[in-house]
């Protein structure tokens, strides 16, 4: 039987033309076609690390060691980042999240220079090889120096919050400092780790300005998997552990994140390469872990934006596939990879997921405060989402963002008909199989029963107008959220077919009491509702929005009348 370390190299060595292809004569790595930035992009220019791992490699499923084009685009790599290292060891470099900056302490790209270096000393050209150990002894003080202002910040250990760029800081300033026996900056770094340990939540996770990210949760987790590879700290393995059995239960059948914590992680419709090593060394992390390669070896490599089961991931995978243990314990009997049937929840987190058959379902009442001048904080209040085996995700991948179309209830109590961000919620069980959210929003209070059957998901809704009798907004809606991507076109309820091209609007008279996919799903129990199709969701990773087609949504809206309960079925 294969082991992780096996199918780890398998999946990096077979992207190797893909990554030789997109480099340019000096040194770029250039992904995503068609974008243009003044200097190379931060967050894909690491491929160079997996190459440098490959080229040195001994490993049956490794056929690229000592290839010389593999050392070739290595040394390309290097030049380009002594090429955009000014003298105190920061870099010119393009950004997705701000301008591009000319003195940026970039702890990624120091970290895999440090580690591809340290792979191929004595191997590359004596001068190169010296310019840069000059060069990465410059970044140390530099990424040192960032690490500290980013714990600087107001919410840094506070409610949760560490954030998956701090946590990299502090790795690459332990590894900077281990290799040039910089004992200070090495002591700072765990103690700081320390802190994230201590700080993370007792459901096995972290918060990323003031929410739970999934996606970035996976960033930080690799980032304290390696500090644990290097220093077998026992608060990071029992973090590791928390956070293990969390990703157990919060991963749908095909690999994906449960994307109902966090809106951001509806743009992540892949299997996540960033992953903890430890893992493997327990028994439910091993069978998670063969699971996700699994699926990962199933899936392009993707673009090189944000794509953190692609390009964004090479070099976290790289060190997960490093740290791995050559020596892989057998299979232990009767573990599986995901929590299985049941209606379960973490610790201390206002959140259900019902397991049943084909059919994951999951209920959030998480709600955070707006923080108007944050665009990283618009992307949470994600509720409710429905997953089926055969059809994918049904419903879900919605959040606030001040879209109204995302909201879960939208009552259009805000100004400019945004919408009305739940200001508290709860959920509970109903037995194995449903449970109930409850909502309050500014004006209305709102709650959503959700029963998993043999066949169907009913969905029962109803609002009430709240107890102090103000003013309550009318129509509130119900709005369910689906994915647009693939070819099925959608159909409404009178026969009609819409085709995923431009945005279209379904009136309720062509409407009826259905919309769904053809050939995936089908909603159920419409009366005046209206939708909305091929919705591309503005995407705070980018400052000019962009979505690709892929993420394209629809949005079906029922209107509701206070206290009458409405019941949507959903069927594949």
């Amino acid at each position: 039987m294969p082991t992780l370390k096996d199918k780890a190299v398998r999946h990096l060595a077979r992207h190797v033309e893909e990554m030789l292809s997109k480099q340019n004569e000096k040194g770029e790595f250039w992904p995503d076609a068609g974008f243009l930035a003044p200097y190379p992009t931060d967050y894909q220019q690491f491929a160079f690390y997996a190459l440098a791992y490959l080229y040195t490699l001994d490993h049956a499923e490794n056929p690229w060691k000592g290839n010389a084009r593999l050392l070739q685009a290595v040394e390309r790599s290097f030049r380009n980042n002594l090429a955009l290292e000014d003298e105190h060891g920061g870099f010119l470099s393009s950004s997705h999240d701000q301008p591009f900056s000319t003195h940026h302490a970039n702890n990624w790209r120091s970290f895999t220079w440090l580690r591809a270096w340290e792979l191929l000393r004595g191997q590359i050209d004596p001068k190169l090889e010296r310019a840069c150990e000059d060069g990465l002894r410059r970044t140390l003080p530099c990424i040192w120096g960032e690490a500290k202002r980013q714990t600087q910040e107001k919410r840094f250990g506070e409610n949760h919050n560490v954030r998956n760029h701090p946590v990299w800081y502090f790795l690459a300033t332990y590894a900077l400092g281990k290799q040039f026996g910089d004992q200070a900056a090495m002591a700072w770094a765990a103690e700081t780790f320390e802190r994230v340990c201590a700080c993370q939540h007792p459901a096995g996770v972290w918060f990323e300005h003031d929410g739970p990210v999934v996606v970035y949760h996976h960033i930080s987790m690799n980032g304290l998997s390696h500090f644990h590879a290097l220093t077998q700290a026992a608060s990071a393995r029992a973090a590791l552990e928390r956070s293990l059995g969390f990703c157990r239960l919060f991963t749908y059948p095909s690999g994906h994140p449960v994307e109902i914590l966090d809106g951001r992680t509806r743009y992540t419709g892949y299997v996540v390469s960033i992953l903890p090593a430890l893992w493997a060394q327990i028994p439910e992390g091993r069978a998670l872990l063969h699971f996700l390669l699994d699926k990962l070896l199933e899936q392009p490599l993707g673009g090189g934006y944000q794509v953190h089961g692609g390009w964004l991931g090479l070099p976290f995978f790289t060190q997960f596939a490093r740290d791995l243990p050559e020596d892989e314990p057998p299979p232990a009997p009767g573990v599986h990879a995901l929590v299985g049937e049941g209606n379960h929840a973490p610790k201390d987190f206002p959140v259900r997921l019902i397991r049943k058959g084909p059919w994951t379902v999951a209920l959030s009442g998480f709600t955070r405060p707006e923080l108007p001048l944050q665009r990283w904080c618009l992307d949470y209040q994600t509720h409710c989402a429905i997953f089926h085996e055969k059809a994918g995700l049904i419903v879900g991948g919605g959040g606030g963002k001040r879209q109204a179309y995302w909201s879960l209830f939208s009552g259009g109590a805000r100004p400019l008909g945004l919408p009305s961000l739940a200001t508290e919620g709860t959920v509970e069980a109903r037995g194995a199989n449903a449970a109930t959210l409850r909502l309050n929003y500014p004006g209305f209070r709102a709650r959503l029963d959700a029963e998993v059957r043999a066949d169907e998901v009913v969905l029962t809704a109803r609002v009430d107008k709240p107890d102090s009798g103000a003013a309550a907004p009318s129509p509130v809606y119900l709005q369910l959220p689906f994915p647009m991507k693939g070819e099925a076109p959608v159909v409404d309820g009178r026969g009609g077919q819409y085709v995923a091209d431009l945005q279209d609007e379904i009136l309720p008279e062509a409407l009826g009491g259905a919309i769904g996919r053809a050939g995936k799903f089908m909603l159920h129990g419409f009366d005046g509702a209206r939708a909305l199709l091929h919705m591309l969701p503005y995407n705070t990773h980018w400052r000019d929005g962009r979505a690709p087609r892929e993420k394209a949504m629809g949005v079906v809206a029922q209107p509701l009348a206070y206290g009458v309960e409405r019941t949507v079925t959903v069927r594949v």
